[in-house]
């Protein structure tokens, strides 16, 4: 569904503007399936949404929202979980600074609103824009879902610890390598292969906020030793930042959610895509799985090449997870001779394979580098892990 973006969605200059209007218009739509499913022959109390990116963001953002509540029956989230971006005084800050970069920076807040509700609309991304270039961290948020009250009534994490988040199905996953479409943005380089050690410094730098430079050099061992060949630092970057940015946060919020009591299960999508336009060593980038889910191998194909049997296979399978967990709350059960998809375990962290190869939990879980960040990760209101950006 569409919603209000950057700061035509989440500008934060209470009481004029309370925040979270990208989220109300998400509410609002949802309002209108709920009221009208029956009419078009579906079933008001088996909605499903889900999301893939800061859309997954979003579909958690109404997991915590008591307004949404009785909206949906379950939840699938696809690379992304809500986090708390920005607290009230920042996001107030950040709306201060672009109000005053257009000119509107003068007055109280209603004064303030009254002079940006007269600037076209076309003219907030520049400025937006504008912002965003003088973040000193990875993927800062400049306008982000925040706790204003009532959509959200506390600090996104502060509800998910304090398990105030609904009891309901949930379906969640990541990609085997989400940060491989980062590379082009961070590296600066010419040639991927020719990242440094000093690059992959650099990029864990303007990452782990709060991190020592001890720490960033424990960060920097761990990788670039698991990873061979003379493209070991590009390996050791996009996991890293795989890990940091989608992995640990998935993982997080699945124990979380489940120890509150929901169903939960957990995947990992791990296979190369034959004809796609990303290169061997992305792997499975972010949104890999995307074209299975909807059967639009044309889309990401380059003109000369075509999907595989075996990928045509995986399509229909992960189309068939997806269909059983809307109707029935699991993504296995109906066939008998599948192989079930188990509960996620926040002690095993278990990730099912999606991939060509035979369905399976992952032997070794992709989680086991996050006691690395948990300092990091323990610091919500400070963090920016993040899918990209609302």
């Amino acid at each position: 569904m569409n919603y209000r973006l950057g700061p035509l969605g989440f500008i934060y200059l209470p009481p004029a503007v309370p925040g979270n209007m990208g989220l109300w218009d998400q509410h609002l739509a949802l309002t209108w399936i709920k009221e009208n499913a029956a009419a078009f022959g579906g079933d008001p109390k088996r909605v499903t949404i889900f999301g893939h990116s800061a859309g997954a963001a979003s579909v958690g953002f109404h997991l915590l929202s008591p307004k949404s509540e009785p909206l949906f029956a379950q939840a699938v989230l696809q690379s992304g979980v809500p986090i708390s971006w920005l607290n009230p005084e920042n996001a107030k800050n950040k709306s201060l600074e672009l109000s005053q970069l257009m000119g509107c920076g003068e007055g109280n807040e209603n004064e303030i609103v009254s002079c940006l509700q007269e600037k076209n609309a076309k003219e907030f991304p520049q400025y937006e824009t504008a912002l965003f270039l003088k973040n000193k961290f990875l993927l800062d948020p400049i306008f982000a879902p925040i706790a204003d009250g009532e959509f959200l009534t506390d600090d996104p994490q502060s509800l998910l610890n304090s398990q105030r988040v609904q009891i309901k199905p949930v379906l969640t996953g990541v990609t085997s390598d989400e940060a491989a479409s980062l590379v082009d943005f961070i590296s600066r380089v010419n040639n991927h292969s020719q990242i440094t050690r000093e690059h992959f410094l650099n990029v864990l730098r303007i990452t782990l906020r709060n991190a020592t430079e001890e720490d960033i050099q424990a960060v920097a061992l761990k990788y670039s030793k698991e990873s061979h060949g003379p493209a070991k630092y590009r390996s050791a970057v996009v996991q890293s930042l795989g890990d940091y940015f989608f992995v640990c946060p998935a993982a997080k919020f699945a124990g979380q959610i489940r120890k509150a009591g929901s169903p939960v299960y957990v995947y990992i999508f791990t296979h190369h895509t034959s004809g796609t336009v990303w290169p061997e060593w992305a792997g499975a980038p972010h949104g890999a799985e995307l074209i299975y889910l909807f059967g639009s191998f044309k889309a990401a194909f380059q003109a000369n090449k075509t999907h595989t049997v075996a990928e045509a296979a995986l399509s229909r399978r992960i189309m068939r997870y997806w269909a059983e967990f809307a109707r029935t709350g699991k993504p296995t059960g109906s066939e008998k001779k599948e192989v079930e998809w188990p509960l996620y375990n926040a002690t095993l962290k278990n990730f099912f394979n999606l991939s060509t190869q035979p369905a399976q939990v992952m032997p070794v879980s992709p989680t086991r580098h996050c006691n690395l960040f948990e300092t990091h990760i323990a610091n919500p209101s400070e963090s920016n892990l993040s899918s990209y950006a609302l």
